[in-house]
């Protein structure tokens, strides 16, 4: 027949510790005890991956990519309580119906390649998880600074901007100007040419007439020689 053993497959003090009373109570989980039914059974085993592993692996989580971040350990911190509470109530919405099925259906040998599969998507949740919480921070950060630091570079920018329209209304005065000297000397070029039009047509008047009294004068002689 064929039989299962669970005692530890490691050595040294690692399979001392796992050998000893603290952790003994962890291998009677597979085995049915007297007074519980199966289905009591799978509770218990659900119940204790939610309450023992998960909490305590989800609080390790973020505490270590908050460490690779760089960030300090307030920041670790106040990450961790904002992200915990949230992934715990999605760890339980996606490994409690896994592990049933797991647990339940699944024989023990292939438990840890049903885990494997669901934790490939459930690392790549974490992270966008993790994500989304790091720039919720900044933005928190950002708009959490000090008002004197905001109105210190919102003074500058205005500063700035008053600068730039005083230049440019110094330009277009300038602009104004020139064009004002040159619409008064286009005017004064004007009455000129108005004045020598006006000559031009009184000397024009003045050969006019002489040039009648001329055409008169050669008339009288043709009419003498006549």
């Amino acid at each position: 027949a064929l039989s299962v053993s669970y005692k530890p497959v490691v050595s040294g003090w690692l399979r001392d510790a796992l050998e000893s009373s603290a952790f003994r109570w962890a291998t009677h989980l597979h085995k049915e005890r007297n007074g519980l039914t199966p289905l009591q059974l799978l509770a218990l085993k659900v119940s204790a991956d939610s309450l023992l592993f998960q909490a305590p692996f989800l609080n390790v989580y973020f505490l270590s990519m908050g460490a690779l971040e760089g960030l300090s350990p307030t920041k670790i911190l106040e990450k961790t309580q904002a992200s915990f509470h949230q992934a715990w109530a999605l760890s339980l919405l996606v490994w409690t119906p896994v592990q049933c099925v797991n647990l339940y259906y699944v024989p023990p040998t292939f438990h840890p390649f049903v885990v494997a599969a669901v934790n490939v998507g459930w690392k790549a949740t974490l992270s966008i998880l993790n994500s989304s919480c790091t720039d919720a921070s900044q933005t928190d950060a950002n708009l959490t600074r000090p008002a004197s630091h905001r109105d210190t570079h919102g003074s500058a920018d205005l500063l700035d901007h008053l600068d730039h329209l005083a230049s440019v209304n110094l330009q277009l005065t300038a602009d104004n100007t020139s064009l004002v000297a040159e619409n008064v000397q286009l005017a004064s070029e004007i009455v000129q040419l108005r004045r020598q039009a006006i000559e031009l047509w009184a000397e024009a008047e003045e050969l006019r007439t002489q040039l009648d009294q001329l055409i008169q004068l050669d008339d009288v002689r043709v009419r003498g020689k006549w």
